[in-house]
């Protein structure tokens, strides 16, 4: 590929800034710069200013700023190598496709079946008859027209296999329609959904790859949603409902709200809130942190009231704490999600529940704490003390640890001296493997960790893709004109925290054309990152770059095996072992293959 970061010096440096804004929004020559309206905020005064000399864009209202190709990324709502693609071809300058953008082309045919059938259930919503009777249930949860055309709401037919039938005369081999979800074999093809109000579900770039369908007649005893699973297309932990078509309003905005579900999403529309997204259930991943914080490092957690809510909130906190992120929690009134509370309060209420009744990550967690205190019990106390401890590491503020000790030490009945020595005796946290099950809250006060029992220790692929990441690691040390290039591989898949450091310090100083010397670079690192980086880096060898597609074959199957690992931890020992015979089976097989 190249020196990756030459190429996209070389298309800013040759790229007419002036002239490729100018084709999004009108610019004014103003002293030695030109001037605009902002698109990235609702501007009413020319706030943005573009410099010609210095090939770059600033808006001093909203601060947003960056070069041609970021403006591009950011206008267009395009992944940056489109926009790269895009630019440079002004420039008459060649942009070899990546992985990534290959794996799209390979993949664009299921994305045309995805269309096909969307483009099914609305054209079945509204005109049919039992279009007309799903109709009537949107209407029962106020779902307009309007809401019907923006969110691409459909229906799907109580027949068997009408969606098949029709897909197939559009010459759709029923083989892609499988790939995707949307039917099934048994004897025959059969649609997935069926007598269900659909709705289409798209990936950050905005285009469908799956649907949640929701049934609309109560006689009926299936399940109140199903969902499309894991398939070529839809990865749900990737996925955050309305990204790609909220991307204008959290820029503007410079925040955005994460509820739980779609219907969340919807009733904050109709209550004319934009800047919002779903995790499309409750466990929020990394890879969905990563997508947001591209937008904005304003974070409003809006989950579920139940239990199940709060501890996917509890974890949300605890995942988003260290991402330097301004972070809010908003708790619902009276356990409402917010399409009742919105059916039954008003938009204007909703809108000050959202936006006015928040409440910080480490209040949310005091508060939380506080529901299982019980005054003069000591195990309840205990208990209570180690909880909000806990919270108070996640948060190493040291205002923040003076407030919360304080207020504890008043509630207790102990003096403030006696709380701090107690927190004192408490071992700093270590650095948190990302992908291991987490456990926010300590059971036991001091805590007491057990190592897992030999059983679940055998189901533990992890130190295999630890040595495949320490090799990439090395290569991108090595190869320096390839680490963007493998940082980019990694898609944040990182093992554990040490080998995130060590690569995002890295490529900032790649970003910023300086070189790493190898033997100078550890003392940039923090202590457990120097000694993971001491192991795995030989200034005197220089590894085989020849292998990093190999490597990176090896590493792609890593958050599957995540996966499972984490499921192992809720599981028993019986279910462990069928676990680890269906592994070896399926290797068994794969080998005879």
């Amino acid at each position: 590929m190249g020196d990756f970061q030459d190429l996209i010096h070389e298309v800013q440096e040759k790229a007419d800034i002036v002239n490729i804004i100018s084709r999004y929004i009108k610019l004014e020559k103003k002293g030695a710069g030109y001037v605009g309206l902002c698109p990235f905020h609702d501007d009413k005064n020319p706030s943005l200013s573009v410099s010609p000399s210095k090939k770059i864009y600033k808006c001093f209202s909203c601060n947003a700023s960056g070069n041609v190709i970021t403006f591009v990324e950011q206008y267009k709502k395009i992944p940056f190598m489109e926009a790269l693609r895009e630019v440079a071809s002004t420039v008459n300058i060649p942009v070899a496709i990546t992985k990534a953008e290959q794996e799209v082309k390979k993949n664009q045919k299921y994305y045309d079946v995805m269309i096909a059938a969307q483009n099914f259930y609305h054209f079945y919503l509204k005109n049919t008859e039992e279009g007309q009777l799903a109709s009537e249930y949107c209407h029962s949860r106020h779902l307009d027209p309007d809401i019907i055309e923006r969110f691409g709401i459909g229906c799907s037919p109580k027949e068997v296999d009408l969606l098949f039938k029709t897909l197939e005369k559009q010459n759709i081999l029923p083989i892609d329609m499988a790939e995707v979800g949307l039917v099934r074999l048994s004897n025959q093809y059969f649609d997935m959904f069926r007598n269900r109000v659909m709705f289409p579900i798209t990936d950050l770039n905005g285009r469908i790859v799956g649907f949640s369908g929701r049934k609309y007649e109560k006689s009926s005893n299936e399940p109140k949603y199903i969902n499309t699973n894991d398939t070529i297309l839809f990865k749900k932990g990737q996925i955050l409902y309305n990204y790609h078509e909220a991307f204008d309003a959290i820029k503007k905005a410079d925040s955005v709200i994460l509820f739980e579900g779609f219907m969340d999403v919807i009733a904050s529309f109709r209550a004319g809130i934009y800047h919002t997204v779903a995790s499309m259930g409750t466990a929020l991943t990394r890879d969905q942190i990563k997508a947001m914080k591209r937008l904005t490092s304003n974070i409003t957690i809006c989950y579920d009231g139940d239990e199940p809510g709060i501890e996917a909130t509890v974890r949300a906190i605890h995942m988003l704490a260290p991402e330097d992120i301004a972070m809010k929690v908003v708790s619902m009134p009276e356990g409402l999600d917010p399409d009742e509370y919105l059916n039954r309060y008003g938009a204007s209420k909703l809108q000050d529940v959202l936006l006015n009744q928040t409440m910080s990550g480490v209040e949310f967690l005091y508060e939380q704490a506080l529901k299982h205190f019980i005054p003069g019990n000591i195990e309840s106390m205990e208990r209570f003390k180690a909880e909000v401890f806990h919270a108070l590491q996640v948060f190493p503020s040291l205002m923040v640890r003076d407030i919360y000790l304080r207020k504890m030490a008043s509630l207790l009945g102990v003096s403030l001296d006696v709380l701090s020595h107690d927190m004192d005796l408490i071992p700093p946290p270590s650095h948190p493997d990302v992908n291991a099950p987490f456990d926010p809250i300590p059971t036991e006060y001091p805590f007491d960790w057990k190592e897992p029992e030999k059983l679940r220790k055998r189901f533990n692929p992890k130190p295999k893709y630890i040595a495949i990441q320490k090799d990439l690691i090395c290569l991108a040390l090595h190869h320096q004109d390839r680490l963007l290039e493998i940082e980019h591989g990694f898609n944040d898949h990182y093992i554990l925290d040490e080998f995130r450091e060590i690569m995002a310090k890295a490529s900032h100083r790649v970003l910023k054309k300086e070189t790493i010397h190898l033997s100078q670079f550890a003392s940039e690192l923090s202590i457990s990152a120097q000694a993971i980086y001491e192991e795995l880096i030989n200034p005197e060898i220089e590894p085989d770059i020849s292998k990093l597609d190999s490597y990176f074959e090896w590493f792609e199957p890593w958050p599957y095996e995540r996966v499972l690992q984490q499921n192992c931890t809720n599981m028993n020992d019986d279910k462990i072992k069928i676990a680890i015979e269906c592994k070896q089976k399926t290797v068994k097989i794969k080998k005879k293959e």
